[in-house]
């Protein structure tokens, strides 16, 4: 991933219709489990994401980009026998189209890969950590999203504030007793894009 972010941002900075920048942002994620025997309650806590962004423009009002970035999901989680944190962290991959509909005002769309980095619920007296235990199999992050966007001109850069909502197409986790996790996500983000 590391080459391709070298790659990327050598080609695009050398492009003049190319943007380069920043993205930070706070998310709040909505988790579901089917679990069988028991129903857990999640109550979320605000994740945060940080990446590059790389903006590439097909035309005045359509734009193509990608988002190479970190993003954590966060929840407390109450269950009948015991209750934790949960935390769900990615390296992603995020491909993004933009669209100006009236003037600096926008959609976009697109998608998102990640691989898990961190996939645990402490609780307090045990943590289970869901990528060492063989019953458990996490999965690679997989989701569509949709937004809109602002962009904001200003002297030497721009900001582009971003809501996006971003619906999972495979759950988190799974486990060999049928327990399952998926996550649907809201978003806000700010690029900073040079």
């Amino acid at each position: 991933m590391k080459i391709a972010i070298i790659l990327l941002s050598l080609i695009f900075s050398s492009m003049s219709f190319a943007k380069v920048g920043i993205t930070l942002g706070g998310n709040n994620p909505d988790f579901k489990s089917t679990n069988g025997a028991t129903d857990e309650k999640f109550d979320s806590k605000l994740g945060y994401d940080v990446g590059l962004i790389f903006d590439f423009a097909l035309s005045g009002s359509i734009s193509i980009g990608a988002e190479f970035g970190y993003s954590t999901f966060m929840a407390d989680v109450k269950s009948p026998t015991d209750d934790g944190d949960l935390t769900f962290s990615y390296l992603l991959i995020r491909p993004l189209v933009f669209i100006d509909l009236i003037g600096d005002f926008g959609i976009y769309f697109g998608g998102i890969y990640g691989k898990s980095q961190t996939a645990e619920t402490k609780f307090s007296n045990r943590t289970v950590d869901y990528n060492s235990l063989t019953n458990y199999d996490v999965k690679k992050r997989l989701a569509a999203n949709i937004g809109i966007h602002y962009m904001i001109h200003m002297s030497d850069f721009e900001l582009r504030p971003r809501f996006m909502y971003e619906k999972g197409i495979d759950e988190l986790v799974t486990s060999t007793t049928g327990w399952k996790l998926e996550a649907d996500v809201m978003m806000l983000v700010l690029d900073v894009l040079f």
